[in-house]
Order: structure tokens, then sequence, then C-alpha cells
């Protein structure tokens, strides 16, 4: 249903928003201003004088455009515009170079101008539901971004530039029309929100599309292997350049049975010369690894070079002990994968590495193996859910509130959802979460008031909780009633 708005609703929303404005300018304590829903199709000249806000919401109004004015806005970190009427990206915001998270959701822009870059704070850009075509190549400038929201536009294609984006944990793409990479291959390097790794990797090291002569295999792989082998071939490419200082191309793509990997021909020989002993660390102490360089490295460029390569060989190690795969039946395949790896012809017939489970203990290491993966996939859920929850309930909080959401959202951030073990994450933001949750069914407590008013508010509440309780068990953290947290839709 489209909106429907009148003259009068726009002037009272314009007054509510002079209020607002004038409520904060009174107000010491205040950082963040919401000015969403009220209809606007300008906005107030007095918001311009505010010299100390820090978070702007102008969601679900009905403008067309920013006046320049708004680049005065210094202390500006957030600014939330989507589901607007804009139909170009506007051009005052590149000069807003302190923004750390911007939202354009939701509207009709149809061109990312090149300058994107300037804003090189940013950590979180939101441009889902546009009519975006094209994403332009100095988007791999923007080495700050986190996260990247690109689903539901018209995208044919992506730069390989995006590969560049070293710090990116999270990047959506649904809904767009791929012809490179192919929609197909988004979706096998991309499930939910993940494989980021992978995806970088990917456009880092794949050939030109029009390359023909590629040559593939395949690996049948039990569903419990198939992240951990993939994470570790992608690596190979790494560690062949820390060896040689030469770049090779693959293509890693996950499906149902396994993995396909796609290499083109000019780079056969340098798999050849350098898989076997790669696959061969397997099989060996991790801290007894120690590679012969090529080219030329100072020492603490080798000993971290070392150091990646002996914790991808724990990793991989690791996840084949929690699936409690004896010893000795990987030692049996591993000549079988080298061989296959080496790609000496197109298409041969897959090898199925099979796993063996007999004990209790496996059920624990299984159960352990998928808390593991709910956390790679629900806790980037969980901070987007934060996310909602802050721009639905802000105007209702107290200051002391606010403050705790800031603290929250903030430890979140600095969570990396690749850690692989609990003890290296910081337990204190889930804590908060469940100790806010909980106070819901407390009708006294200060947050059972405050997000009684709005339906919203509860929901995406619960919606954090269905997320923590995923993952709780892997950080070893109590879960969360079902009580307080509804049922999923």
């Amino acid at each position: 249903m489209s909106k429907k708005k009148t003259p009068k609703d726009s002037q009272e929303g314009y007054v509510i928003a002079e209020e607002r404005i004038e409520h904060f300018k009174a107000s010491s304590k205040l950082r963040a201003l919401n000015l969403s829903k009220l209809k606007l199709e300008k906005l107030p000249p007095q918001l311009f004088d505010i010299e100390n806000i820090r978070d702007l919401f102008l969601s679900s109004n009905y403008l067309k455009d920013l006046p320049e004015e708004i680049a005065k806005l210094h202390s500006l970190r957030i600014l939330n515009i989507q589901n607007n009427q804009f139909s170009t990206f506007p051009e005052v915001l590149l000069k807003m170079d302190k923004l750390t998270i911007l939202n354009l959701s939701k509207n009709n822009i149809d061109e990312i101008p090149d300058d994107i870059a300037r804003l090189s704070e940013l950590k979180q850009l939101s441009l889902r539901a546009n009519k975006i075509k094209a994403i332009p190549e100095t988007i791999g400038k923007m080495v700050n971004l986190q996260h990247l929201e690109l689903a539901d536009n018209e995208l044919k294609e992506l730069p390989r530039e995006i590969g560049y984006l070293g710090n990116l944990k999270n990047i959506s793409l649904s809904g767009n029309p791929f012809v490179f990479p192919s929609s197909s291959t988004v979706q096998g390097i991309l499930p939910e929100n993940n494989g980021m790794f992978q995806l970088l990797h990917y456009f880092i090291n794949n050939p030109p599309a029009n390359i023909d002569n590629d040559i593939t295999t395949r690996i049948e792989l039990p569903a419990q292997l198939k992240v951990a082998f993939h994470q570790y071939l992608t690596y190979f490419n790494i560690y062949v350049y820390n060896l040689s200082g030469v770049r090779i191309s693959s293509e890693i793509v996950e499906d149902e049975l396994g993995l396909s990997i796609k290499v083109p021909q000019a780079d056969i020989d340098y798999y050849k010369k350098y898989l076997i002993v790669f696959m061969d660390f397997i099989q060996n102490k991790a801290e007894d690894i120690n590679p012969r360089f090529e080219r030329e490295m100072n020492g603490h460029e080798k000993e971290l070079a070392i150091l990646e390569l002996r914790t991808q060989v724990r990793h991989m190690q690791t996840q084949i002990e929690i699936k409690n795969m004896e010893t000795k039946i990987l030692k049996e395949h591993v000549n079988d994968l080298v061989s296959l790896l080496s790609l000496e012809k197109s298409h041969p017939q897959p090898i199925l590495i099979q796993t063996t489970s007999t004990s209790s203990a496996n059920s624990s290491a299984r159960a352990m193996a998928q808390s593991y993966v709910d956390f790679k996939v629900d806790f980037p859920v969980l901070q987007n859910e934060l996310l909602k929850f802050k721009e639905e309930i802000f105007k209702h909080l107290n200051e002391e509130q606010k403050k705790e959401l800031e603290i929250i959202d903030a430890e979140l951030l600095d969570i990396d959802e690749n850690i692989e073990s609990p003890e290296a994450i910081k337990k204190a933001p889930f804590k908060r979460v469940k100790r806010i949750i909980e106070q819901i069914n407390d009708p006294d407590s200060d947050w059972a008031k405050t997000i009684s008013a709005s339906k919203k508010g509860l929901d995406f509440l619960q919606s954090m909780g269905r997320s923590y309780n995923k993952i709780a068990p892997w950080l070893v953290l109590p879960s969360i009633p079902e009580v307080f947290v509804g049922n999923k839709k």
C-alpha cells in the first residue's frame, strides 16, 4: 500500500519536528533525534544549528533531496533516511565524511556516485530496495566498511574491487539479476549473510569472465566438513602468495554435495606444485610446520605468514576432530583427495569422504559444531535486530536506557564473528541483551514500560532473543526462557 499524505499531515508533522528540535536543543544530554514518520517534505532550518547531534533518524518521510545546510552537522555519525523519495544519491552526503552508518534503503536511487569513497569512515552502508544498476569500482577504497546491504536492486555484476574490503563482515545481495558472478555462485558463496572470506578472495583471485579454458574439479564432502574444507582451500591462494609472491586464481563454489573448484589453465602448474604439500599439512602438527619461503620477506612478515598458516591448519584439524573423524580414515583419503585436487583432468570422478559416528561423543561434537554454525549465521542477525530495535524504540527511551543500548551496540560491533573459540569472545553484551529481554516479563521494570509503547519494538526484541538462544550454547551462556522470546513466526 502506497503512502498517502495531505497538506494538513505535512504541516502537523513539520510542527512536531520543530518541537522535537527545540526539545533537543534545550537538553545538554541528548545526542539522538528522531524525526521519522512525520510526513516531512522538507527539514526545519533549526535542525542545522545543532552542533552536538550524533544520530539523526529521518526514515519514512517524503524527502526528495537534502539541503546543503545538513553538512553543518559535523558531529553526525548515524544518518537514517530510508523509505523516502530520493531518486538520486544526495550529493551533499559526500561532504559528511565522519558518518559511520548511512541508511538509504527503500528509495528510488539508480546510481551510486564514483566519489562514494569520500565517506571513508563508513562502517555500515544500507542501499537495499533501490534501483541501483552498478556499483562503482571506488567501493574498494571504503576499507572501513563492515556491513553492506545491496539486496533488491538491479545489479547484474559486481566489481572485483569489492574484494579489497578486508573488514567487511556482512553483505546482502539477494534479489538482484546477477550475470557476473552468476546468481548460483552468489548463493553458493553467500549462504544467508555469511561467507565473506570466500567472497572477498573470489573477487581478488577470480580470472576474467571471458576465460573459457578453466579446469574444474569436484569434491564430494559430508555436510559437516564442507565449510571447513572451503575455508582451507580458499586460504591456499594466500599460502601460495606468501610462499612465492605469485598470485593464483581460483573459484570455489559450494553446492549440495560438496565443492567445485575452477582454476584457469595458466595457473594449473602452481596448483600442482604447491597443493600436495598444503594438503599434507593436515596430517602434521601445526607447530612443526615451517615452510620454505621463495621470496624475500623480513622476519616479522615470515612469522606472521607462518602463524596464519598454522592457524588455518589447526582450524581444519579441529573441525575434523569435532566431527570425530578417526585419524586413520583421514589418512586413507588424504592421498586420494590430493590426487583429485591436482586437477590433471577436467572432470574426474568424485571421491566421497566418509565419517564415522559410533559414540555418544559424536552427538556432542555435532551439537558443538552446530552451535558454532548458529553463531556464524545468527550473530549478524542479532546485530541487525539490535539496530532495528534501537531505531524503533529510541524515542521512548530514558537516558540510562539509551546509554545501555549504545554500549551493547558498540561491544557487538567490536566482536569478530569469525573467532572460532567462545573463550575469545566478550560475553558482556550478550548478558546485557539477555537481561533486557527478561525484564519485559516484569511489568514494573523500566524496560517493560518502555517497550509496551511499541509493538514493533517488542517484535524486534523477541527476534534478538531467538538469535541469542541459538548462539548461547556455543558461548556457554544460559538460554532465555521461551516465554520471553515468543513463538517464531
